[in-house]
């Protein structure tokens, strides 16, 4: 029993550690997936508050409406009285209590009304202020991650290949340098060769010969 506990933590442990990988590999997509609930969320506070404003709007209506008629049907009760036609006058009377009272319990949902509509628009207020706040976040997010991903480019380009290659370009450079010194060589002494017997050749032509001024002085 012990053992199979300690494998359902372990299972937890490992499971727990899955999620919070894909998180850090994937912070802006579930950040974007967050933004989007809470788009969402705020049409719906949105679409609720124009709904209960709609309702006040409803109350105010049929209130004012209600009061005018009362006044209108309390001028007609004094009326009647003044002209004896008390039966006329009583029964537009009982139209204007219940007139009042359906004023009162309109009066009494408006108030409640009223008090909702004044906590769901504070509801929007700090869902507009979250979503901006998300914005700014997300948006900085993804900069960063921009800034992440260049820096895994620049660790990941592989330079030792170009390095190779410019090893074997020097190689070559030197190799062929040395063969331009050999020719270069070479062609000074052979150069130096045919001076050498162009003197010979120019000596022998004037009949002169080694040490001749040496001879011609004695």
């Amino acid at each position: 029993m012990g053992l199979f506990k300690t494998l359902i933590g372990l299972g937890k442990v490992k499971s727990a550690e899955a999620a919070e990988k894909i998180e850090d590999t994937n912070r802006v997509g579930f950040a974007k997936q967050d933004l989007a609930g809470m788009e969402t969320q705020l049409r719906e506070a949105r679409a609720g508050l124009g709904r209960v404003k709609a309702k006040l709007m409803g109350f105010e209506r049929d209130i004012k409406e209600k009061s005018t008629e009362i006044e209108t049907r309390t001028a007609t009760v004094k009326q009647l009285k003044e002209a004896n036609k008390v039966t006329l006058a009583k029964k537009n009377w009982e139209i204007v209590v219940g007139l009042k009272d359906e004023v009162e319990v309109l009066s009494a949902s408006q108030k409640q009304f009223q008090g909702n509509y004044t906590q769901q628009k504070a509801n929007v207020e700090k869902l507009e202020s979250n979503l901006s706040e998300a914005k700014r976040s997300l948006k900085m997010m993804q900069t960063m991650q921009d800034v992440k991903n260049s820096n895994e480019a620049l660790t990941t380009v592989d330079t030792s290949g170009s390095e190779s290659c410019l090893s074997k370009f020097e190689e070559r450079k030197k190799k062929m340098q040395e063969e331009l010194d050999t020719s270069t060589a070479m062609l000074e002494e052979q150069n130096a060769g045919s001076a050498e017997d162009l003197d010979a050749q120019s000596a022998k032509a004037l009949g002169t010969v080694k040490g001749q001024d040496e001879f011609d002085a004695l």
